[in-house]
């Protein structure tokens, strides 16, 4: 992917592997998973929300927002 130049990437590890088990969760194939946990990932990233002092946290709506969804 992309690199993105932020220093808010707290709790990426833990953003993917999430964002793979749900998709499995949802009975999606392991490579489709593995493909939206990406896609997921790095538009947190690429929003990523700069909160605090240190290394800040990845926005978790990206995703979401950037395919034009309502969040309620």
């Amino acid at each position: 992917g992309e690199r993105i130049a932020t220093r808010h990437t707290h709790g990426t590890g833990c953003t993917f592997s999430a964002a793979i088990a749900a998709e499995l969760a949802k009975g999606n194939p392991v490579r489709e998973a593995v493909r939206t946990a990406k896609a997921f990932i790095q538009a947190a990233i690429a929003h990523s929300l700069d909160l605090g002092g240190g290394n800040g946290p990845t926005n978790h709506w990206a995703y979401r927002q950037e395919r034009g969804a309502v969040l309620e």
